[in-house]
């Protein structure tokens, strides 16, 4: 990834206004033809969260939407649907929780059966879904409020969420004190678990949600 200076003025549009009051991010390719690859397109959601966090950013367009061009392409419209339709950002109440083993060096509350009682229920490997929780899945899984059929109200399994920090992450479990906008993200197992809650925080954060089912 190339960058310029973010203050520095560059002809990305001949719409004058525009090209003033806006940041220009620009792809290679030609997307009318192709598909974007997955390293770019998770390079580009990366700089957009931190571009929204940092400017506010209040909506996004393609070069199409200021000029006559075919610009960004149709393939990559469809594959950053989300992006460009931003008043769907929303906050996120965000807590993390680890699944404890006996024998850890620390536990975050002392001992195990107290880590335990905090973070597990039954089987702290299987969540509500019958997903089987793996290592690899750290940071990648959370526990969302349920889904309600009449209001419309909370997540599915499998619906998938862009929150700051975390990047895109997926409804597999729930909880008790998991409601409202609160989401509850899995840091993993044992001591590299409690490393990953230590390391990562909580708090409102701007979220959105890129897939539901």
């Amino acid at each position: 990834m190339q960058t310029r200076g973010i203050g520095e003025t560059v002809m990305h549009t001949s719409n004058k206004s525009t090209m003033n009051e806006s940041i220009s991010v620009v792809f290679a390719g030609n997307f009318q033809d192709q598909y974007p690859s997955e390293a770019q397109l998770k390079t580009f959601r990366s700089l957009y969260r931190m571009l929204f966090k940092q400017y506010n950013i209040e909506y996004v367009e393609g070069h199409g939407d200021s000029k006559a061009t075919a610009c960004p392409g149709i393939h990559l419209r469809e594959a950053l649907s989300d992006i460009f339709n931003v008043e769907d950002i929303q906050q996120f109440q965000v807590s993390r929780y680890y699944t404890p083993i006996r024998g850890q060096l620390e536990y975050y509350r002392d001992t195990y059966e107290q880590d335990f009682k905090v973070n597990c229920m039954g089987d702290c490997l299987s969540t509500a879904s019958n997903y089987k929780l793996k290592p690899e899945d750290a940071l990648h899984v959370v526990a969302c409020p349920p889904y309600n059929e009449e209001t419309g109200v909370g997540y599915k399994f499998g619906t998938k969420i862009d929150i700051d920090s975390y990047g895109e992450v997926t409804c597999v479990d729930r909880g008790g004190a998991i409601k409202g906008n609160r989401i509850d993200v899995w840091a993993g197992i044992g001591e590299t678990g409690l490393l990953n809650l230590k390391k990562t925080r909580g708090g409102l954060l701007n979220g959105k949600v890129t897939y539901r089912p």
